[in-house]
């Protein structure tokens, strides 16, 4: 009996303790649910916030680079129209120059025409052999001798 009285006691402490326990695991568990919940929300928050960072972000990008595009399509067509503007008055001053190249050729150049006032032509025979001459320096010393004579007198 004294044995089954103390089992009693013995169980029911461990059945106290237990519920102690399980209570506050309970109100752990809770707590750290709420903790999560609140860091879910925070995070949700936040994303929604990078979120629309990002789009704005994304949107002037694709603005800036709608107006780069239209720009660079403007330039292009820009240079399009000078090209062919070059293009056609070369092609007018490609064909005014064949016409005065044309107009040369058949009305200012003028064929050859013989007027019987040029010389007949004549053979004419040179020594095909030269004698060689004295050196350089004693034709210098001759001519300068001679020119001393002739200053003199």
């Amino acid at each position: 009996n004294k044995h089954v009285e103390e089992n009693k006691a013995s169980w029911n402490e461990v059945v106290t303790g237990t519920k102690t326990k399980v209570k506050t695991q309970s109100k752990l568990m809770s707590e750290k649910n709420t903790q999560f919940n609140e860091a879910v929300d925070q995070n949700k928050t936040d994303v929604n916030i990078v979120g629309e960072s990002v789009k704005e972000f994304i949107e002037e990008t694709k603005t800036t680079d709608s107006d780069g595009v239209s720009s660079l399509v403007d330039s292009v067509s820009d240079v399009s129209l000078n090209a062919k503007e070059l293009v056609t008055n070369l092609q007018s001053k490609i064909t005014q120059e064949k016409e005065t190249v044309s107009s040369f050729v058949t009305e200012v150049l003028q064929e050859d025409q013989p007027t019987g006032m040029t010389p007949a032509r004549v053979e004419r025979s040179y020594p095909r052999y030269l004698a060689a001459t004295s050196p350089h320096e004693r034709i210098l010393n001759r001519f300068r001798a001679q020119a001393e004579h002739a200053s003199v007198a």
